[in-house]
């Protein structure tokens, strides 16, 4: 049984991400999704009425990886087409990315692992913003609240 039989049936993972007016960074999110440690994943991209060329940047992705599955909207905003993918989700966990933003290689990996360690419901991370011009990422979220392992009962109202 090859790889994309099996994640067709069961990914891990689903990759959601809705996607407006993104074809400068689209292909950079949609290659660190690919890129990552864990391959077991399916990327569900929401055209959300992109009057761009980010639906021919998918398009063209799709022709060399069967993971990628598109779906196609008028214009409803990100919450839409978010839910709308999450109907049509098939992994055991579900990942939302921006189009604009990027993961680190590890990231589903790491991500997966302690969901299943602690058994948790839910894994918030922290991130980085990151300036082309300078080349230059700073972590966003440097509070306390980042830093903990584990939040418990009314810690998960905070988030």
């Amino acid at each position: 049984m090859s790889d994309s039989t099996n994640l067709e049936i069961n990914p891990k993972v689903s990759v959601i991400i809705p996607f407006y007016n993104t074809e400068d960074f689209i292909q950079l999110c949609i290659e660190s999704v690919q890129n990552q440690t864990c391959q077991d994943f399916e990327i569900i991209c929401v055209d959300d009425g992109s009057p761009d060329k980010s639906v021919d940047i998918v398009r063209q992705m799709m022709i060399t990886d069967d993971r990628i599955r598109l779906i196609q909207i008028e214009n409803h905003g990100q919450g839409y087409a978010r839910n709308l993918a999450l109907n049509q989700a098939l992994g055991e966990y579900i990942l939302f990315l921006d189009s604009d933003d990027w993961i680190e290689p590890v990231t589903i990996e790491v991500a997966v692992k302690r969901i299943e360690e602690d058994n948790s419901d839910i894994a918030v991370f922290d991130w980085r913003y990151y300036t082309p011009l300078t080349d230059k990422s700073n972590y966003v979220n440097i509070d306390n609240f980042f830093s903990k392992n584990k939040l418990i009962g009314d810690e998960c109202f905070e988030l």
